[in-house]
């Protein structure tokens, strides 16, 4: 059996732009590099969480919120359709973020405040399935094939 597919994140320099445990909405942290601020890549225990958000020190316990509760933005990124649609795959490039949903679906967004730029139908990605490369997209997809969909 496999493990669960986590959310995803990419980042660049100071800012790192992920979903949350939904799958569904994206957000944008930036971190403080120079006043010190850190990414922690030490991530509690189910049960040491439960002991935060018991003691009221925190309120989720899931990676990807506690990274998000100092967002500068948040989107969602299915406005319609199933809600069982997930963000399958993401890729930065310049000052954009790709998605590739699940159902086939593929997004660009402003990295600096979330909106959709444009949007177009692409055969169902693998989960993690984007790159950039040379200026260029590629997606892997679920029946065996890697796409090049032109420039960035």
């Amino acid at each position: 059996m496999c493990a669960p597919e986590r959310p995803l994140a990419v980042f660049r320099d100071n800012v790192l732009v992920g979903c949350l445990q939904d799958k569904r909405k994206l957000f944008r942290r930036d971190f403080d590099l120079d006043g010190g601020e850190t990414f922690e890549s030490k991530w509690m225990t189910g049960w040491a969480a439960e002991k935060l958000i018991k003691d009221g020190k925190a309120e989720m316990a899931w990676p990807s919120h506690r990274l998000a509760g100092k967002a500068l933005w948040t989107a969602e990124a299915f406005d319609s359709g199933p809600k069982t649609r997930e963000v399958l795959a993401l890729a930065l490039a310049n000052d954009t973020i790709y998605l590739a949903g699940s159902g086939g679906e593929l997004q660009a967004r402003s990295v600096s405040d979330g909106k959709l730029l444009s949007r177009r139908s692409i055969p169902e990605p693998l989960w993690d399935g984007l790159a950039v490369a040379g200026g260029r997209l590629y997606v892997s997809t679920r029946d065996g094939k890697v796409l090049c969909l032109g420039q960035d």
